[in-house]
């Protein structure tokens, strides 16, 4: 079935809100990020009906976030949580309401601006002060991410030990 057209002439606000907040709205990659929409009534009507779209604005077109549109609740409200799913740069989230019987479609103004950066890392090593010549001996390198905070994956990749600038082992 098709769904029906809105067909409502009244006028609402849509305000788009993020969680966590972060400073300058800059997450890693991998952030657990929530975004929610409140649409209310501008004309003390009944509360809105009808769904929302989240979606990053680019260039080539609206991109949707957190995959179909998500229906209002009783309240208005309608919220979306994504986990690793926006690409590195500056993200312009808008909300998108589809409008119902009672309310026209209409949008967050202006785009929510979500930043994705990875975030700096700071190598930790632990090893003995002093090993005898031709000794073997343990390492331990502990990688932790700085800003933005870390996301709800641990830093990837690999760790090159080098001893006077000659690559001696390396782990991944």
């Amino acid at each position: 079935w098709a769904k029906a057209a809105a067909t409502g002439t009244g006028t609402t606000s849509v305000v788009l809100t993020v969680a966590p907040t972060v400073q300058n709205n800059t997450y890693n990659p991998s952030a657990q990020i929530t975004f929610s929409a409140n649409v209310s009534s501008l004309t003390a009507g009944a509360t809105p009906a009808g769904t929302i779209t989240f979606s990053d604005a680019t260039p080539s077109g609206a991109i949707p976030i957190g995959g179909s549109a998500v229906t209002l609740d009783s309240s208005g409200k309608a919220s979306v949580t994504v986990n690793s799913g926006l690409p590195i740069g500056g993200n312009n989230v808008a909300a998108q309401y589809s409008g119902d019987a009672n309310y026209a479609p209409s949008q967050s103004s202006p785009p929510f601006v979500v930043t994705i950066s990875k975030s700096q890392t700071t190598p930790t090593i632990s090893a003995p002060t002093a090993v005898a010549a031709g000794a073997s001996f343990s390492a331990t390198v502990t990688i932790t991410a700085g800003t933005p905070p870390p996301g709800s994956l641990p830093p990837t990749g690999s760790v090159t030990m080098a001893v006077d600038g000659v690559a001696t082992a390396s782990s991944t």
